[in-house]
C-alpha cells in the first residue's frame, strides 16, 4: 500500500460522497473507501471510528454549508417580510444541489444523540428559521406561538425540498425547468398563511 499524500480525512470524505452517489449509503464500505484512497483500513479507522462516524462528519459539513447559505439569504434580503422566503428558497436550493449531504443530514443513518456536534449544528440550522419567525412576531406581521409557526414553516419547506428531490410533483417532464417556480409558489402560499397582512 502506497503512502497517502495530502489531507486523508478530507479525501476520505470526498471519496465517500462519490461512493454513496454510485452505491447509496448502504453500499459505502470503509475497506473499499480505504482502497480508493490507497491506504490501509487501519489508516481510515485512525480518523473515523466507524462508518456512522464518517457519515456524521459528512452530515456536520452539510449542516455548516446549509447554515451559511440560509444566513446569507437572510442577510442579503432587505425586506423583512421576504427574509423568510429567501431563507426557505436557500434551504430548498441547498437540498437540490447537495442531495447526498441532505440525505445524510435528515435520514435515519445516524443517531444524532451519539454525535454532539451534529446535534448542535442541526439545532443551529433550525434556529436561523426560528429567529426569523420570532422577529416577525416582534415586528407585528406574524401572530401565534413562535414554535408552532416555525414548525409549520420548516415542515412546508422541508417537505417541498424532499418532494422536488424525489420528483413527486405532477408533469414530471416539466419539473426540471419549473422546480424554482414551484418552490416560490409554495413559499408565497406559506407567507399568506403566516403573515397578518
Amino acid at each position: 500500500m502506497n503512502y497517502h499524500r495530502g489531507n486523508l480525512p478530507q479525501d476520505l470524505q470526498k471519496y465517500a460522497l462519490a461512493l454513496i452517489t454510485v452505491k447509496g449509503v448502504a453500499g459505502l464500505n470503509l475497506r473499499e473507501l480505504a482502497a480508493e484512497c490507497n491506504v490501509s483500513s487501519t489508516a481510515v479507522y485512525r480518523h473515523y471510528a466507524s462508518k456512522e462516524h464518517l457519515l456524521a462528519t459528512l452530515a456536520e459539513s452539510g449542516f455548516r454549508q446549509l447554515i451559511t447559505v440560509m444566513a446569507e439569504a437572510e442577510k442579503n434580503e432587505c425586506n423583512k417580510k421576504e427574509k423568510l422566503r429567501a431563507i426557505g428558497m436557500a434551504y430548498i436550493l441547498f437540498a437540490q444541489n447537495h442531495k447526498i449531504y441532505f440525505q445524510l443530514m435528515f435520514g435515519t443513518y445516524i443517531d444524532k444523540a451519539k454525535f454532539s456536534t451534529l446535534a448542535e449544528l442541526s439545532l443551529k440550522a433550525y434556529q436561523v428559521l426560528y429567529t426569523q419567525i420570532e422577529q416577525g412576531i416582534r415586528d407585528g406581521f406574524m401572530r401565534g406561538k413562535t414554535e408552532n409557526l416555525a414548525h409549520t414553516a420548516w415542515a412546508t419547506v422541508h417537505g417541498t425540498a424532499i418532494l422536488l428531490n424525489d420528483q413527486q410533483f405532477q408533469n414530471q417532464s416539466l419539473v426540471e425547468k419549473n422546480n424554482e417556480n414551484i418552490a416560490r409558489t409554495i413559499l408565497m402560499t406559506l407567507e399568506q398563511g403566516l403573515f397578518l397582512n
